[in-house]
């Protein structure tokens, strides 16, 4: 069995390989990023990347992949990627991380409805939990952060689809890749958009209803969603909009300030 040498007594000429290798990654994404910070919130599709960097596109996706689990690449509302939050964070000039960008509404609105409270975004057709802050009540939700949910039926799926522009909003329900009812789906978004949040009830999960309301910062969508047992559902509907409403308000507000 041969056995690679991975300290520093390995020839000169295999360190030195290592690192120009290692450079060259580097270099490739980085590259990758400033054809990001080119195209602004718009997106670029992987095929476009490949085509300005003159990669292939599956090293473009492998580079973009990485990018992406690191908060400095992300999926743009308008479709293809932009760049992700992190980079924002870095840079001190686009914006904070989304979960501290979101973190005192949550922490309000978690204090004020003991309930739980829960930070999501969507990709590749799937909602997914960023932040959860659970409620401290005997009968409550309580949601791993690597949960993936369902973007058609979830309350934080039907709220970000709700503020898509419609060729971003097909793209992402296509690649949900399941069928579904579009006059009901579309119905559901429409009235998500009247009443400024979303809704969901014993659907996708039984037991579970849920509350959402979603924003865009950095050229990607949010939703800050209160689920909670379906028993108290119709009890606090109410009071629960009324305080997610008042969220969006202070968000919407907040954000803008940022990109002032």
């Amino acid at each position: 069995m041969v056995k690679k040498n991975t300290d520093n007594t390995a020839p000169a000429e295999e360190r030195a390989e290592d690192a120009r290798s290692g450079i060259q990654v580097i270099r490739r994404a980085v590259t990758v990023l400033r054809m990001l910070a080119g195209r602004g919130q718009n997106g670029l599709s992987l095929g476009e990347i490949a085509a300005g960097v003159n990669l292939p596109r599956s090293t473009v996706q492998r580079i973009v992949g990485a990018l992406e689990e690191e908060g400095m690449a992300a999926q743009a509302m308008s479709g293809g990627f932009c760049l992700g939050p992190t980079v924002g964070v870095l840079a001190r000039g686009m914006g904070p991380d989304p979960v501290d960008a979101f973190h005192s509404e949550m922490t309000e609105l978690h204090a004020t409805l003991n309930e739980s409270v829960i930070l999501n975004t969507i990709a590749d057709g799937r909602v997914l939990v960023l932040e959860v802050l659970s409620s401290t009540k005997p009968l409550r939700v309580v949601l791993p952060k690597v949960l993936e949910v369902d973007l058609l039926t979830s309350a934080p799926g039907k709220a970000v689809l709700a503020i898509l522009p419609e060729d971003a909003r097909e793209a992402a329900i296509s690649a949900a890749g399941r069928p579904f009812d579009r006059a009901r789906l579309l119905a559901q978004l429409e009235e998500a958009r009247r009443a400024g949040y979303a809704i969901e009830e014993d659907e996708p999960y039984e037991g579970i209803s849920a509350l959402a309301i979603a924003l865009p910062m950095g050229g990607k969508p949010y939703a800050i969603t209160v689920a909670l047992p379906s028993g108290r559902f119709a009890a606090e509907r109410a009071v629960i909009a009324k305080a997610l409403l008042a969220s969006a308000a202070a968000l919407a507000r907040r954000l803008s300030g940022m990109r002032n």
